[in-house]
Formats: structure tokens, sequence, C-alpha cells
């Protein structure tokens, strides 16, 4: 399936902001502007790759599956709560929606559990 509407809405701000333009000006968005970096910096070195933009959205998601997961090991869990919690983790990504992928929750998840994690 293609990307749903809002991928394409935040790579046409990540263009805009590539191309010296202001992202609240130019374009409308109610969100903070990291997930407009983010597609900013995955655009400057790839362009508009989709099949590479997904796995970048898989990787990403693992990652924070993964600092979850370190989280209920920290939190006194044992071996078989954190492999359930990475269980639940493997199959959220293949068993949602496309509509679900490549979306600014969990891509901004990964930053906010790992300043968690610092915390």
């Amino acid at each position: 399936m293609p990307p749903w509407c809002d991928v394409t809405l935040y790579q046409m701000a990540a263009r805009n902001v590539l191309k010296g333009g202001a992202h609240y000006r130019d374009i409308f968005d109610t969100n903070l502007p990291g997930f407009v970096w983010a597609m900013a910096a995955f655009q400057t070195h790839f362009g508009l790759n989709y099949t590479l933009l997904r796995a970048l959205d898989l990787v990403i998601v693992g990652a924070a599956a993964g600092v979850l997961c370190g989280f209920v090991r920290r939190g006194g869990g044992d071996a078989p709560a954190v492999a359930w919690m990475a269980v639940a983790a493997a199959l959220f990504y293949p068993f949602s929606s496309e509509f679900n992928h490549i979306q600014r929750d969990p891509w901004m998840l990964l930053p906010a559990a790992l300043a968690a994690r610092l915390r």
C-alpha cells in the first residue's frame, strides 16, 4: 500500500524546510517539529525512498521497544516479563494497520524514552 497521507504531508514539510521555507508559516502543522526534522534528515541523505523509509520506521520502532524492555527490567521485571514485553512489541508492528506506519508518535517515542532513561 502507498504511504498514508500524513507521511506525504511531513515529506512536503521537510522539503519546504530544506528549501529554506518556514515550517509553521508555509505548511500548516499543530505539532512540534521533531518529526519534520527527522524527515528532513532522512531526505537529505536518501531522498524520497519509501522502501528505506519503511525500513527506518521498523528500526526506530524496534529501538523504542528495546528501550521499553529496559524499563521493564529496571522496574523489577524478571526475564519472562521482559520476554513478553519483547513479544508484544514484536507483534505490534506487523499487525498494526499500514496507516500507523511511519507516524510521528512512534518516532518521537524513541527520543522521549531515551531522555526518560537518562533521567
